[in-house]
């Protein structure tokens, strides 16, 4: 069961590095990457404001505040993919073509048959990746290592930046038993939230927790395969957090009054985009599908829908939908709550590269022109054939794998 050699690659702040490598003025400055607008959030951001405190998904606005001194860079999703490219091809040419995509900036290899004639440790192998890495293509990475993808995801957590971390079975519980519930790979923000209510807050508190019911009702189906990979009893596949896949909502129950002022429901209401567009923004998703929600006084909630031809995480287009789907359901009469949904979800990745990250369109001119105006016009507007037919079959599943449509170089890409 432990035979197998798994490296998890994590670029570094990889926005951020690759902004860097093409403007190296931009090193040792506080970074961030993000649309030069008060609402927007930063995507990505240098360790200089890692080490204050910031985190990706913080607001424009408050980063300005406390550091006024900031360099912000819009992003160019062009170049993140170039790069990308650049990193998982050479991982496969010189390395093995067992590689899983995670996302833009991560990748599981399976080096189990490599390393059956390396001669040598993992660990000298992952010192030599990062080394070739950051000399070939300029660009840092962490790795962690382990015999599963869920234990090597943990492992280059704990590395980062610019570390290597190794886990075996018999060092899980000295690495990770003391970590808090909330930076466990698979846990997100609501989960967490969840397992506090009933005094989980350490990932041994979990583990060592009895009443299975009650992690059956947070957990669902996931709970035994959530147990089993942070026991290091499960290879197969990574328990990952389902609330993005199932879309993204927010709702508000107004406590003290009912409402049909108008002015006053609209207000709720841009606060509620607010919040889905900047999660949509930092998880770097767009939705196709536009939902409104109104609790009426007798507590039932009725709601509208709008399916949209091209998906979006745009906070002023997501709020005209809004104001639009609500004018039409709304009856003027007294509601006590008001929420947005937004569901079909795609990775922008996908619609910036065409739906194919690892196609090199560097020499074809009219993918490139086709790019370049779609991003001057901020939407996806112009498009092939060929991308009208693969979008009318992309079904992304889970937002942060990209599984059977990857291909390297001819080379279907997989675990």
């Amino acid at each position: 069961m432990t035979n197998k050699i798994i490296f998890h690659i994590d670029m570094d702040s990889f926005f951020v590095s690759c902004e860097r490598l093409m403007n190296p003025k931009l090193k040792n400055k506080p970074l961030a990457i993000a649309k030069p607008h008060k609402r927007s959030i930063a995507s990505s951001i240098s360790y200089e404001l890692k080490k204050l405190g910031f985190k990706p998904g913080d607001s424009f606005a408050i980063i300005k505040k406390q550091v006024p001194e900031i360099v912000f860079v819009k992003p160019h999703y062009e170049l993140y993919t170039h790069f990308a490219h650049k990193v998982f091809n050479y991982l496969a040419k010189n390395y093995t073509e067992n590689i899983e995509i995670y996302s833009i900036d991560e990748c599981y290899i399976d080096m189990t048959s490599f390393m059956e004639t390396y001669h040598s440790s993992p660990i000298v192998l992952a010192h030599e990746i990062q080394e070739k890495i950051l000399k070939n293509i300029g660009l840092p990475c962490s790795i962690g290592i382990s015999y599963t993808k869920f234990l090597a995801k943990m492992s280059t957590n704990m590395a980062k930046p610019y570390g290597i971390l190794e886990t075996k079975k018999d060092q899980i519980k000295d690495r990770f038993f003391d970590l808090k519930i909330d930076d466990v790979f698979g846990i997100g923000k609501s989960t967490a939230f969840k397992l506090h209510n009933i005094g989980i807050y350490k990932y041994k508190d979990l583990l060592q927790y009895k009443n299975f019911y009650a992690l059956n009702q947070i957990f669902g189906k996931n709970y035994n395969d959530m147990i089993s990979q942070m026991n290091g009893e499960i290879e197969n596949d990574i328990v990952v957090e389902q609330e993005l896949s199932k879309g993204i909502s927010n709702t508000v129950t107004f406590m003290e009054n009912d409402y049909s002022d108008k002015s006053i429901i609209y207000e709720y209401l841009y606060k509620i985009v607010e919040n889905i567009s900047s999660r949509a923004q930092l998880h770097n998703v767009e939705s196709s599908n536009i939902a409104i929600l109104i609790r009426k006084s007798n507590k039932n909630w009725i709601s509208k829908q709008k399916k949209l031809a091209i998906p979006t995480n745009d906070f002023d287009l997501i709020l005209k939908i809004s104001k639009k789907l609500f004018d039409e359901l709304w009856d003027e009469q007294m509601i006590r709550g008001i929420g947005v949904r937004v569901t079909d979800l795609n990775s922008i990745f996908l619609k910036k590269c065409e739906f194919d990250l690892f196609n090199d369109f560097n020499d074809n001119k009219i993918k490139r022109l086709i790019f370049t105006l779609n991003q001057e016009f901020g939407s996806n507007v112009l498009k092939t054939m060929k991308q009208l037919e693969m979008e009318q079959k992309a079904k992304t599943k889970n937002m942060k794998f990209l599984r059977e449509d990857n291909w390297i170089e001819g080379t279907k890409i997989k675990i």
